[in-house]
């Protein structure tokens, strides 16, 4: 039981990048990727401490899940970053026709 609560806190650290600023991408790309590589270390803390078998164990199905809900977020975080930097993008064709035509009104 005690080998979970370090990947519980792993996934969950992961977790607080949603809670962050959209700006403060550094911030959250580097929470995703210790946390990764949190895992990744105690994953190979257990295994070498398990007997090598030619099945798979629950541990090493638990392990690629926690990975997985980890490298969803990282995913999370590229998708936003996209989304956000599109919808700057529409502002400022929008801001750019406004003033367009605020120019030409003021013109006529």
């Amino acid at each position: 039981m005690l080998r979970y609560i370090p990947t519980y806190a792993s996934v969950l650290l992961s977790f607080v990048s949603f809670w962050i600023d959209l700006k403060a991408l550094p911030a959250r790309i580097t929470l995703g990727v210790s946390s990764l590589m949190a895992l990744t270390f105690q994953y190979g803390n257990v295994a070498k401490n398990l007997p090598k078998v030619g099945y798979v164990k629950s541990i090493d199905v638990y392990m690629v899940m926690t990975t997985g809900f980890i490298f969803m977020t990282m995913m999370e975080i590229a998708l936003i970053c996209y989304l956000e930097s599109e919808n700057n993008q529409r502002r400022k064709v929008k801001t750019a026709e406004r003033k367009r035509e605020k120019l030409e009104r003021l013109q006529m």
